[in-house]
């Protein structure tokens, strides 16, 4: 599994108040949203953050986590999921949610590492980085 984190996902009870902080108050550039359910913003070269509804968050993650936050790692196919879980799980890691269809049309699981990160391992057909960095985002929802 390649060292680096894509995406980090915050849970929100307010997306919209979240969404005017960093957008608004910080300048952050948002890449999409959806109101009152997702905003994705630009973070770092090939980076996004994820500002989710603490509902959608909490289904997503297959209950409620221990953190407001997930790291995420995207990866090219179903099967790199599966890989990268079953590499996480076989070094320590505790699988929360075994890989399977998203509600948002990828594919993902989710695995807590031996210090209580939990991280989601996801291949999102609909994730693109241009060559400068810019995260794209187009749905895939089915």
């Amino acid at each position: 599994m390649e060292p680096r984190i894509d995406i980090l996902t915050i849970r929100a009870e307010d997306v919209a108040a979240a969404t005017r902080y960093y957008v608004d108050r910080l300048g952050w550039r948002p890449i999409l949203a959806v109101p009152g359910e997702v905003t994705f913003i630009q973070l770092g070269h090939a980076q996004a953050l994820s500002v989710y509804a603490a509902a959608g968050f909490d289904a997503d993650a297959g209950g409620p986590l221990a953190s407001p936050f997930t790291l995420g790692h995207i990866v090219e196919s179903e099967e790199q999921v599966a890989r990268a879980v079953d590499e996480m799980v076989g070094g320590g890691g505790t699988l929360l949610k075994p890989p399977q269809r998203a509600a948002w049309g990828g594919y993902h699981a989710f695995v807590i590492d031996p210090v209580g990160c939990c991280w989601e391992i996801a291949h999102n057909p609909g994730w693109r980085v241009a060559s400068d960095g810019t995260v794209s985002l187009q749905s895939v929802e089915g």
